[in-house]
Order: structure tokens, then C-alpha cells, then sequence
């Protein structure tokens, strides 16, 4: 349940008179987004589904505080490529649409926005040190719960202390009730909620800027990922078949070494996708590198993509469903790539890939994603148990629905962990043997 709201310090930031002077219009906003852009609380927490327009509500905040609250501000995300395709395009957008061009200048060099007397820093947070500098009038981090640790947020808040009122906005897709947003947001005193706002928004407040299409296909997902990535609703996930999974934790840009172990995994599909990864492995930790997902499309077309962008790493083996034996061997005659026949076992397979994704004491899970490989990471996040007749999940059953890429790593890791291979046996998470 959230905190009563404070209705008076919603209504601060309404009148700003830099827009009035220079006839600045806001777009129309929905509830959920007037309550985060003209929230005069100082921590502001904008949770929401997929398609709940949250980058643009932070640019927005942000924008309207610039230029009420002259100075410097912070814009940041977990990495680069996240501030450079998602949140660089959306100021610009804006700004070029809605502010006077001699107004604000974008210095790409720099990475910083200047609109009107202010100066907003882009910065990326998967280095501690990129947070230091001076003090900030306002930060702004997007995707918060994306890799983002407490120890950044707590240093983050201790930059606001320019002369004045600060502010700090987080917007997110909701993660589980023990994150620390969460218990930042929800889980304090009454005096301290005097100063939190936690603001939840769906897919649905948002509709009138969707395509109905975009709606539907998310509509035919599992409940607990739609009560998560449509309904925004924070908690447990305890239908989800893969519920350690989270994209801080488990996603990465990571840069592929040439000294790794390659393989690929292989689903076959026709209608439902075919699917390849590329999956590397080092010290017994295995990194999907790259993915292919098609439909309708024949062997001869998912070689001429897989010897395009995956052999060049040269994989040493390709660990494939044998219940197309066609493709199959059509496949690996194009290739020219040995094969090995999988263990398809279901419970035991999802069992090692769950033993992949813990931490090890360095705080590395044994199973890194590629942050460019999103249809795979859509699968784990919306894999789900079937559930009983009294709605309660059958955690022996997973629904056979969107687990393409799912099956081919489970595929890869349980007859890799079992099986020798080039003389070596492995075991649990690393290669302890050579015989």
C-alpha cells in the first residue's frame, strides 16, 4: 500500500515562468506523470510497466527543474548505450521540438545538455567514480533498478547539496519488494515518507500512445509478468521459473575475448523461431554473446546469418534439439561445425541453468547476458510454472510457451556440465579435471 500523498507538494513546479516567457508548452501528460514531473518531494520514484512513457517523464522533470533551478544537474543510467539510444534521443526530441534552438545546445564531446542557465551532465553509473564532481541541483536516473547499487545511490544523494531545494527521480520497471528501491520507498518511517513520493503507473495509463496491437501481444504473456511489466506492480514473482534472474545482476555490455570457449545453441522452429546463441565460456562462467531468432525462414538462410556474425568466433561445437533431424543435418553440413546431441531432460536442465544464475562469492552470477540479446532476456523474464486448478504454480511443470532460446541454453549448459567433451569432464560451475 502506498503513503498517503502529500497533494500540496505536487503543485510547486506547475507555473514555471521560463515556459510562460517563452511560450513552452509540456505535452499533455497522465496522472501518473503529472504526479512525478510536479512532485516537490525531494526522492521521487516513478515505477511503471513497459510502454508507461518513464524516460520521457524523467526528461521532462528534468527540463522543467533546469529551468526553474538554474545550476547543475545529473542524468544518468546503469551504462552508455542506455543513455545514448534511449535518453540522448528523448531530450533531443523535445527539445528540438518545444524550446528555442539558440536556448539549449547538446555537446556531444562532453556529453552534457545546456538549456537555458543550466548544465545537464549525461553520465553512465557502472563506475562508482563517474557520480563524483560537484553538487547537483537534481538527478535524474533512469532504469534504476537496472544495475544500479545502493552504495552509487547513497553517494548520487550526497551530491545534492547546491544552495536550495534538491531533488532526486528514479524511474524504473518495478523489480521484487527486496530491492532496495523499493524498501527505500516503501519501507521507512512516517517522518521519512514525508519526503519520499513513490509514484505507480501502467501500460494502461498510457494507452492513447500505444498501437492496440503492441497492447495485445503483451496481454498474451503469463500473469505474474504482466502484473510486473504491464500493471508495474513491485513483488516476488514467484510464478516465474526463473525468478533470480534480474537484468543488474545478470546483464552486461560486456566485451567478448578472443581466448573464451565458444559454442552455439540451437532450438529449431519454423513457425515458433528458430533460434541460435552464441554462447562463450571462461573459468567456467558461460556469457551469451549474441542471438538469432527467426521464423519461416530454411536452414540455408540461418547459416548464411550464422556463418555471417557467429563463426568468425570460431565455436568448437554446436549443441542442437535433434528432433529435426533435416535441419539438423543440413545445418551442420553447412557449417561444417561438429555436433552434440543434447540431454533433454526438463526439470534436472532447468535446475542447472537456475545453479547458473546464483552468485558466486565475487558477486558474479555463472551466467552473464549480452544486453543486446533482448528476445532471449523477454523469455526469462515471462517464464512462467503452470499453474493448478486453485491458481497456485506447479513448480514441476513450466508453461511451454516463449522458450525457445530458454530451451537451447538449457540444452547447452546441462549436457556441457555432464558430458566430456575434449577430455575434459566438467562439473558444477568449472573444468576440475583433464583426464
Amino acid at each position: 500500500m502506498m503513503f498517503k500523498i502529500n497533494q500540496n507538494k505536487l503543485k510547486f513546479s506547475q507555473k514555471n515562468k521560463v515556459f510562460e516567457e517563452y511560450n513552452i508548452t509540456m505535452p499533455k501528460f497522465h496522472r501518473a506523470q503529472e504526479q512525478c514531473v510536479f512532485s516537490s518531494y525531494r526522492y521521487t520514484l516513478y515505477s511503471g510497466g513497459l510502454g508507461a512513457a518513464k524516460t520521457a517523464t524523467g526528461v521532462w522533470r528534468t527540463l522543467n527543474l533546469a529551468t526553474m533551478v538554474p545550476g547543475i544537474h545529473f542524468v544518468g543510467a546503469f551504462t552508455m548505450p542506455m543513455i545514448k539510444d534511449f535518453i540522448v534521443p528523448e531530450f533531443i526530441k523535445w527539445l528540438s521540438d518545444r524550446f528555442p534552438r539558440r536556448k539549449w545546445e547538446y555537446r556531444k564531446g562532453d556529453r552534457v545538455i545546456d538549456v537555458f542557465d543550466s548544465e545537464i551532465r549525461l553520465r553512465q553509473l557502472e563506475e562508482e567514480g563517474k557520480t563524483r564532481g560537484p553538487g547537483y541541483q537534481s538527478a535524474w536516473v533512469d532504469e534504476f533498478t537496472v544495475g544500479v547499487k545502493e552504495d552509487t545511490f547513497n553517494m548520487l544523494c550526497g551530491r545534492l547539496r547546491e544552495g536550495g531545494r534538491q531533488f532526486f527521480t528514479g524511474t524504473t520497471n518495478p523489480g521484487t519488494k527486496t530491492h532496495f528501491a523499493y524498501r527505500f520507498w516503501n519501507d521507512c518511517s512516517d517522518e521519512e515518507k514525508e519526503d519520499r513520493l513513490s509514484v505507480k503507473s501502467s501500460i494502461y495509463d498510457n494507452v492513447a500512445n500505444l498501437p492496440k496491437t503492441y497492447i495485445a501481444d503483451l496481454e498474451t504473456r503469463g500473469e505474474d509478468w504482466k502484473k510486473r511489466f504491464m500493471l508495474g506492480e513491485w513483488g516476488s514473482m514467484e510464478d516465474s521459473v526463473y525468478h533470480e534472474f534480474e537484468r543488474g545482476t545478470h546483464s552486461a555490455d560486456f566485451e567478448m575475448k578472443s581466448d573464451w570457449t565458444y559454442y552455439l545453441a540451437v532450438d529449431f522452429g519454423y513457425r515458433a523461431p528458430f533460434v541460435c546463441l552464441l554462447v562463450g565460456e571462461s573459468g567456467g562462467r558461460f556469457y551469451i554473446c549474441k542471438e538469432l531468432y527467426v521464423t519461416g525462414q530454411l536452414p540455408e538462410d540461418w547459416a548464411r546469418y550464422i556463418n555471417a556474425n557467429f563463426m568468425k568466433h570460431r565455436p568448437k561445437l554446436m549443441i542442437a534439439d535433434y528432433g529435426d533431424a533435416i535441419s539438423l543435418r543440413s545445418l551442420e553440413k553447412l557449417l561444417r561445425i561438429p555436433v552434440k546431441y543434447p540431454n533433454k531432460s526438463v526439470m534436472p536442465g532447468i535446475w542447472r541453468v537456475k545453479d547458473y544464475l546464483k552468485c558466486d562469492p565475487d558477486g558474479i552470477p555463472g551466467l552473464i547476458v549480452h544486453s543486446s540479446c533482448s528476445n532471449f532476456m523477454r523469455e526469462v523474464e515471462s517464464y512462467e510454472w503452470e499453474k493448478s486448478p486453485d491458481g497456485k504454480p506447479i513448480k514441476e511443470a513450466p508453461r511451454k510457451v516463449d522458450d525457445h532460446g530458454l530451451d537451447a541454453i538449457r540444452y547447452l549448459l546441462y549436457t556441457l556440465v555432464y558430458n566430456l567433451l575434449n577430455k575434459y569432464w566438467w562439473y558444477g560451475k568449472g573444468k576440475i579435471e583433464r583426464l
